[in-house]
């Protein structure tokens, strides 16, 4: 049997707290998007344990295909086939949804629907953020609970550094209809991930507990009733207010120079933003009627030195079906 399944993409907002002064490290909120997605084809087969890849990112592929045979079926092999994608590392959680859609396909080719929160476990996602295995699931706008300290989790770092179960969720709330999200990709800039990024996570020891509760203070009274009641003039200020504190200030310091340029170019427009996980991407969120002025605006100073989209917000998870 032949499964196809098409993720979804995110924003993440901000983790919260690295500290584990409270007993728990991370947390996070974030949004599902519609695209940028992956679209990936698996068939399984006993009796060669093999994995035939074709098509973009075979390593991420070939590393997520053999975890989730190794857990389910040890004599199998699978050819997957991978038809859309879009580029990991640009603070769309390209890695776990492409390793997600493809453990998934794999699991259904062989009859078996296994709950999202496991192949999460099974392929080492969500160590850190939940945001990603939660928008694969159901979509929506999302906050996790981040991890026991020490319990789950021992250390602070991303998730392919540091084993550990998708945090809990803690909220879900649907993502206005009308609302939509221009994304703003610098082209060439760095993709933060590896070494780099694990040496950003420990600068995270050093926020200050204000900053923490600050953000906390943000998401619960800003973002989140923003969310909740479409107000979309409160989640601008409120995504605009979390640039500058904790630890997306921490991610943009890392930031080169061509994302600099497109953030002051939109200070100077006076149009608020935010920044996904680590970037580069920039997020700007708009309702329906007003997105193509604003993304008309950004173009004209933007001079093809970023790829922009629009994205609706999505609030259902990743769809599969087997033919």
């Amino acid at each position: 049997m032949r499964c196809v399944t098409r993720s979804v993409s995110r924003i993440h907002i901000t983790l919260i707290d690295l500290s584990g002064s409270f007993g728990r490290l991370d947390g996070g909120a974030g949004i599902t998007l519609e695209t940028p997605r992956h679209v990936v084809y698996a068939e399984a087969f006993e009796g060669k344990p093999s994995i035939e890849v074709k098509g973009d990112i075979e390593d991420v592929v070939e590393r997520c295909a053999r975890a989730v045979l190794k857990e389910i079926c040890r004599t199998c092999g699978a050819r997957v086939e991978v038809t859309e994608v879009y580029d990991l590392h640009v603070g769309l959680g390209g890695v776990t949804q492409l390793c997600l859609a493809t453990a998934r396909s794999i699991a259904m080719s062989l009859g078996l629907d296994i709950d999202v929160y496991e192949l999460a476990k099974i392929t080492g996602r969500g160590g850190t953020s939940g945001i990603g295995v939660y928008a694969f699931k159901s979509g929506g706008f999302i906050v996790d609970g981040g991890h026991k300290y020490p319990g789950e989790k021992s250390s602070i770092g991303p998730s392919d550094y540091v084993r550990a179960p998708p945090p809990p969720l803690i909220s879900r709330l649907e993502i206005p209809r009308d609302w939509e999200f221009i994304l703003i990709i610098p082209r060439g800039s760095r993709r933060i991930y590896g070494e780099l990024e694990k040496r950003i996570f420990q600068e995270g020891l050093s926020i200050p507990l204000e900053e923490v509760w600050r953000l906390s203070h943000i998401l619960l009274l800003g973002v989140m009733p923003s969310i909740a009641s479409g107000d979309i003039d409160l989640f601008r200020r409120s995504i605009k207010a979390i640039q500058d504190i904790g630890f997306k200030k921490i991610e943009w310091r890392y930031q080169e120079e061509n994302t600099w340029i497109i953030r002051r170019g939109l200070e100077e427009l006076g149009i608020r933003y935010g920044m996904s996980s680590m970037g580069p991407t920039i997020y700007i969120p708009c309702n329906r009627g007003e997105c193509i002025e604003i993304r008309e605006k950004i173009e004209k100073w933007i001079d093809n030195k970023a790829e922009v989209m629009i994205s609706r917000g999505r609030n259902s998870g990743a769809e599969s079906l087997c033919y």
